[in-house]
């Protein structure tokens, strides 16, 4: 009776941390229990500061000495974060992408040579996914990042844990990506 009294009680908790996200976690992608996020960070747009998700990530990977990216979309400002680490040797990066996000940076000339600048270094390599990508994560030293979006594509919360099964489903998840992709080139963003 008591373990189930403290199985509900976890559940409850973590449905209660998860209410205002679960509309748009890819549920379908995350093979860990959701009681797992229940510790996590939030962050949520608000009406001042409608970029809060995308600053708790870019304030996360500018912490980090090490990152493993997997995701269908790209966001300008974390791929020019990355460049700039990059460049400089501070970040090691290995990135997974959905094509639809590589061909909407190559269309693009500026975005298109941040990623030839991340691409050229020796401390980044990132790849195409041969399949869509189902989810935005990242792993960095110590936190697991999600990005979750609508299904019009806006950003609607990050959420990030140090929990250690997280870490794991994320970091074989982006294994599985990495092993079927195919290394993106300079000559594959020349335009």
């Amino acid at each position: 009776v008591a373990a189930g009294i403290t199985d509900l009680r976890e559940r409850l908790a973590a449905e209660a941390a998860l209410r205002d996200v679960v509309p748009y976690l890819p549920t379908d992608a995350i093979d860990v229990d959701l009681r797992r996020f229940a510790d996590a960070t939030i962050t949520t747009p608000t009406q001042t500061r409608p970029n809060r998700p995308i600053r708790r990530m870019l304030d996360l990977l500018g912490e980090t000495e090490a990152v493993l990216l997997l995701s269908h979309a790209f966001n300008e400002q974390k791929l020019r974060l990355v460049r700039d680490r990059s460049v400089e040797g501070s970040l090691r990066t290995k990135g997974v992408f959905g094509a639809d996000a590589i061909d909407a940076v190559r269309e693009t000339p500026d975005l298109r040579a941040l990623l030839a600048d991340i691409v050229a270094t020796e401390v980044a390599e990132i790849r195409v996914a041969a399949d869509p990508v189902p989810v935005a994560v990242e792993v960095t030293d110590d936190r697991t990042h999600l990005l979750l979006r609508d299904d019009e594509g806006i950003v609607r919360a990050a959420l990030d844990t140090d929990d250690a099964a997280v870490r794991e489903w994320a970091e074989t998840l982006h294994e599985e990506f990495w092993t079927a992709a195919t290394t993106l080139t300079a000559a594959d963003l020349a335009g």
